[in-house]
Parts: C-alpha cells; sequence; structure tokens
C-alpha cells in the first residue's frame, strides 16, 4: 500500500509542474471554475485525465472488462461528488 501512496504522490507533482497547461476535455467540466485548493485540483485533473481516457475505450471496457467499465462509473459518480462540494 505505501508503494501505492509515494506513486500517486510522485504522479501529482507531475501534474503540479503543468497547471498552468489545464485544458479541460470536451463533456468535462473545467476544474478552473470550481473554489478549491491547488492539491484537489491536482487530484481530480488526474482523475478527470484516467475517466478520459476510459471513455475513449468504452466500448472495449464495455465488451472484454465489464468490470472496470464499473468500477469508472464509480469513479466518475465519486468524481462529480467532491467536484460539486467546491461549487
Amino acid at each position: 500500500m505505501p508503494q501505492n501512496k509515494k506513486y500517486f504522490k510522485s504522479d501529482c507533482k507531475k501534474y503540479a509542474d503543468k497547471i498552468s497547461e489545464y485544458k479541460p476535455y470536451k463533456g468535462f467540466y473545467d476544474l478552473r471554475e470550481f473554489d478549491m485548493p491547488i492539491k484537489m485540483f491536482r487530484k481530480l485533473w488526474k482523475i478527470q485525465d484516467t475517466l478520459f481516457e476510459m471513455n475513449q475505450n468504452k466500448e472495449y471496457y464495455r465488451k472484454w472488462h465489464p468490470a472496470q467499465w464499473q468500477k469508472a462509473q464509480l469513479l466518475s459518480a465519486i468524481y462529480q461528488q467532491i467536484l460539486f462540494q467546491y461549487a
């Protein structure tokens, strides 16, 4: 478990370096419109990237990995709940 936590922290640093380059994906909320701490911005941006990539391959996930697709749907719901706390 600590290895995953370390990985996530280093991955967030990557997002911190290019935060000024953030551009929302079509169909996703613009995170810049929400009043949130920068740390939360980076985490939600990473989730947004993950959801976007999964959505690009949704037919594959639906056919071959339906459990992963259901997890993505749950992640999307949690993402929106967290995001709307900052609205």
